[in-house]
Parts: structure tokens; sequence; C-alpha cells
């Protein structure tokens, strides 16, 4: 919102607000949980210091050890892939486009 005040952004007040009162049914929550996640540890820290305690850092992305690009592309090339399963079920490979 006014995250840029070198860029000289002047944000409106009925937004300000606006953007407040979405933001009060989250602390409404974080106020009667026990335990609370964020996905990162910069989310984490955007969060006001009493309830820092209760906010853990729980990765929810993606495994890039998993998940990871091959050269140019995304995945494997065809011949390197390997048999996919799902529940004891193979899935045949897609043809590429």
């Amino acid at each position: 919102m006014d995250f840029r005040q070198d860029l000289g952004w002047h944000m409106e007040d009925h937004k300000y607000l606006r953007s407040r009162a979405r933001n009060a049914m989250i602390l409404l929550d974080l106020q009667n949980c026990d335990a609370a996640y964020a996905p990162t540890k910069f989310q984490q820290t955007r969060f006001p210091a009493e309830y820092l305690p209760k906010i853990e850092m729980l990765f929810d992305g993606i495994d890039r050890e998993v998940y990871h690009s091959f050269g140019d592309t995304l995945r494997p090339p065809m011949a390197e892939r390997k048999p996919r399963t799902l529940c004891g079920v193979s899935i045949r490979q897609l043809r590429a486009w």
C-alpha cells in the first residue's frame, strides 16, 4: 500500500481504511487461536510482535529438490521419465505438445 513512499505514492483514505478492515478478521483469528502458521519467514514477520510466538513458519511451497528444471525445460525428456503410479495404478505418459 504505502511501502514505496519514495515514489510519492499516495493512498486514498477510504482504500487505506478498507485494507485495515480486511486485516481485522485475521487479527481476530490470531487473538483467539492457540497456534498459527505462515508459509514463509517474511510473511511471519509481517504480523504484530505480540502474535509472533503463536505463528510457526511452515513452508508450503514447491520442493525444488524434487521439482527442478532440466536445462531449458521444466521436465526431463520423455525417454528419461520414470513410470508414474498413483495408489498402485500406472499413469500413462502424455504426448509432448
